[in-house]
């Protein structure tokens, strides 16, 4: 139904805007090279992660021979902003060794067997090492002879990236932190031209999501799921089993996880498994964390970027982005601005209202983030970071009313707006070994939600009338932690901290019908006002807090023994109140709940070999339980006792999981290929699931239990120069260990929204195609498994099973890059989850064969 002289403008706009972010590309730029001053932070008393941190915050390549660098120590850490030679000087001191430029960014680790001379550093009095500094004639190393043998000494063949991770609290290198996890970075997002959740989750072994649109997405890692509902107001009270963070601020919402978009991103975390000591309550099997860039102090810097496509059958697309990094006060201050739009053009037609592409996506956002670092051990950092979505309409098909797959049937529209706000404060504070880290934030979001259920009335016996359910959430979570770590590198290494956080929710439904007491006998009118079939809110204030901790000990330089615990409590304020025909009349109920509880964790870890580990844990993972809503006896009485009871319960009681798990980690051919892999079975007990009662009212109890099993596996690889291989996949099979009887599930029943098998493949392959420019040519390939909605296995609502393929071409020189890339190679129409409302079968689409060209330019 696309009108073609609408889509001529549109592309006509679209290339006028190519053909101007090109000629800005055009223009000189002042020189981009890197300033000689950099920010340094390092605390890893182990110089080879030093040395990894170094090489990776200077933003160079540095080599060094591990039988020469073995265990060696750090004498201290490393904070502030200094010159790359003396950041290297300092980070060598004392250890007998010293480095050669073999260029601008190539540096190589050397043995220094003379005692060289000192200067005073900055307060600091360290050896001067290496041949780029001035030293007596005698103590010289000599020229092209020393520096052919450390070249023959040091493999310079490509290797894999040194990725470091946070996801224990602390900065560790990926390969040495003895759990399931894998970092995507803003490299490899760019790659993957993605710019969201559904744009990087397929790469992720052992995670699965139902999914019903931009931030609407119900997250499963390992087959823990909470639920197959993605409709907020299905299952209010039923909460994520997985955590989700931006930077150090708490997010999650089960079926409603903010969907960032990903510019001016560092890196996104995803733990596999519970992290039930360190993160709490949600991370239940497992954690997402999205790190931003922070700002750099000394460092003028900019970028701007945009991406320009066409979606067969559907309507063009656009993205700007933008940075700028500003030094605000030299070597103490910075601020780093971020700011994009996004404009999706939808691709599914209501041919009721005769409306074409009505699922647009409009997203507006930015971030402002201060940084301050009066001194080497102190810094202090805020930000602020706005989001707001709109979309036009659902990306549901209503294939069983006749229509085509990319057609929908919708009597009303159905808008959906999505805006979040994110305040943040964090100080941290080194002093000896110990390092102290607290942060304060307030996270701000409301969402509307609108869906058509006209087809409700006639269902029932009532004249039919356009009518729809409109969904208000609104969230205020302020959370605040503090955390004492001792400095890696030593024997024992510990953290021991305290959160606590209190969040407000309000949850608002509203049905109006304009028309409908006409049409049926002012019925609604008897019951509330007139036209408005149901209304209610639903407020639920929560205070939480914690203690944990957490500490390893190095048995034998090879064997390390963790254990952790975490103490919580929470108390939950609820209320409700109703009125309208569908609720039959006004009522309200309120209650509290308070509980506590320890989750403990135990881990062992073998390093077998400098560059291969394997390890063995057991961990528990938990929700919080809560109150449920009110059901009015006077309507479900006779469904209640059908069940065999006189009342609803009132609260209902945390679930848990234990995750027994053994892994390893391996770097393999000089790091050419690393290789890693996981075990797990999960014993999930007091599931909290949601009971239905005929009359259409529900309530959360704790009924039965599951078991999830599996393997999780990836791999990366260079064969051979310039191209890297990259495999990941995982097999999971989650059944019910137990009779569930409010979902109808038997023992043996496999849990419904986990798909078996995924599975994904990507080739990067890199050419030089002139001394300035480099040629790319990456290539991705995910397979997603089948995955019903239902424990019945119903066909209409199946999702089956799908593969998804792009493919980017880029051009590359040292400041801006021009690709050109297709999504959806073989245009698949992929049902992402298959949504079950007053009528059955209505799958939500994904978006066919998108190709276009993004350009971006730093400076």
């Amino acid at each position: 139904m696309s009108s073609p002289g609408r889509h001529s403008v549109c592309m006509v706009i679209r290339w006028v805007a190519v053909f101007s972010l090109g000629v800005l590309f055009m223009t000189p730029f002042a020189d981009g090279s890197p300033s000689k001053e950099k920010e340094f932070h390092i605390t890893d008393k182990k110089l080879s992660m030093a040395l990894m941190s170094f090489a990776l915050q200077a933003k160079c390549q540095i080599y060094f021979p591990k039988d020469l660098v073995g265990n060696v120590r750090m004498s201290r850490s490393l904070n502030g902003v200094f010159d790359v030679r003396e950041a290297l000087d300092m980070i060598l001191a004392d250890t007998g060794l010293g480095y050669k430029f073999t260029n601008d960014r190539t540096i190589i680790v050397i043995k220094n067997p003379n005692a060289l001379e000192t200067r005073k550093i900055r307060g600091e009095i360290s050896p001067v090492s290496g041949s780029d500094h001035p030293m007596p004639p005698e103590q010289k190393i000599t020229g092209e002879t020393q520096t052919l043998a450390v070249l023959a000494d040091a493999d310079l063949s490509p290797q894999l990236e040194e990725i470091l991770v946070t996801s224990a609290k602390r900065s560790q290198n990926l390969q040495q932190v003895p759990q399931s996890i894998q970092a995507i970075t803003e490299m490899r997002l760019e790659k993957l031209e993605a710019d969201d959740f559904r744009g990087y989750s397929r790469v992720i072994p052992s995670l699965s999501f139902l999914d019903r649109g931009p931030g609407q997405q119900k997250i499963v890692i390992r087959g823990i799921t909470a639920g197959t509902s993605v409709t907020a107001g299905d299952e209010p009270g039923n909460r994520a089993t997985v955590g989700i963070y931006i930077d150090e601020v708490p997010v999650a919402y089960n079926g409603f996880n903010p969907d960032l978009k990903l510019f001016d991103v560092d890196r996104v975390e995803v733990i596999r498994g519970p992290q039930g000591t360190l993160y709490g309550a949600g991370s239940m099997s497992g954690t997402i964390r999205i790190l931003t860039k922070k700002p750099e102090i000394n460092t003028l810097a900019a970028k701007l970027a945009g991406k320009f496509s066409a979606t067969e059958q559907g309507d063009t697309n656009s993205h700007l982005n933008g940075m700028l990094n500003v030094p605000l006060l030299k070597d103490k201050m910075a601020v780093r601005l971020t700011a994009y739009d996004r404009n999706l053009g939808g691709y599914i037609d209501n041919i009721f209202l005769q409306k074409a592409n009505v699922n647009t996506e409009k997203t507006k956002g930015g971030r402002i983030a201060l940084r301050f670092q009066p001194r080497e051990d102190l810094i202090w950092s805020a930000a602020i970071l706005h989001q707001n979505t709109h979309l036009g309409g659902s990306a549901s098909a209503n294939i069983n009313q006749g229509t085509g797959i990319l057609q929908q049937i919708r009597e009303v529209p159905e808008p959906y707006q999505d805006k979040f706000t994110i305040y943040s404060t964090s100080v941290n504070y080194e002093y000896d070994d110990v390092e102290v880290f607290s942060t304060l934030s307030l996270f701000d979001r409301r969402i509307i939600d609108t869906n058509d259920i006209t087809h409700f009335l006639p269902m029932n016996g009532f004249v039919p009338v356009p009518f729809y359910i409109q969904n208000t959430s609104g969230i205020k979570n302020y959370s605040f932690e503090t955390r004492l770590l001792s400095h890696k590198g030593e024997k024992f290494e510990g953290i021991i901290g305290y959160f606590h956080s209190d969040q407000k929710l309000e949850y608002q439904q509203f049905v109006p019908a304009y028309g409908f007491d006409a049409a049926n006998g002012n019925l609604s009118e008897a019951y509330g006002r007139k036209d408005i079939l149901f209304e209610s809110q639903l407020t639920f204030d929560e205070r939480q807090q914690a203690v944990f901790m957490e500490g390893s000990y190095d048995l034998t330089g090879k064997l390390t023994v963790t254990a952790g615990l975490r103490y919580f409590e929470y108390k939950q304020d609820y209320s409700i109140w109703s009125t309208g025909f569908l609720a039959g009349g006004y009522s309200d109920y309120e209650t509290v709940v308070a509980k506590n509880g320890l989750n403990p964790k135990f881990h062992l870890m073998y390093q077998w070999g400098p560059d291969n580990l394997i390890y063995t844990q057991a961990v528990r993972g938990f929700r919080l339980g809560g109150a449920n809503d009110f059901i009015p006896a006077d309507l479900c009485g006779g469904d209640l006792s059908e069940i065999g009871l006189s009342e609803a319960p009132q609260e209902y009681e945390s679930d848990h999981i234990w995750n027994y798990e053994i892994g390893t980690k391996n770097s393999l051919f000089n790091n050419r290929m690393r290789i890693n892999a996981a075990v797990f079975y999960i014993d999930w007990s007091d599931i909290q699931s949601t009971r239905r009662l005929r009359s259409g009212f529900g309530f959360t109890e704790n009924a039965g239990g599951a078991v999830s099993r599996g393997i999780e596996m990836e791999s990366h690889f260079i064969p051979f120069d310039n191209l890297e291989i990259t495999v990941g996949g995982s097999y999971t099979d989650a059944e019910f260990s137990q009779d569930v009887d409010n979902v109808d599930a038997k023992k043996g029943d496999d849990v419904p929204g986990v798909p078996k098998f995924s599975y994904s493949l990507s080739l990067d392959y890199s050419f030089a195609l002139t001394s300035a420019l480099e040629g790319g040519i990456f290539a991705s390939y995910q397979h997603v498994g089948a995955i019903y909605r239902q424990v019945q296995k119903h066909p209409l609502e199946k999702s089956s099973a799908y593969d998804m393929g792009m493919v980017r071409f880029s051009v590359t020189s040292d400041h801006w890059e021009v690709s050109f890339f297709v999504e959806n190679i073989w245009d698949e129409r992929a049902r992402l989850f298959v949504e079950r409302g007053f009528e059955n079968n209505t799958p939500i689409v994904n978006r066919p064969r998108t190709w276009g060209l993004s350009l971006s330019k730093t400076f």
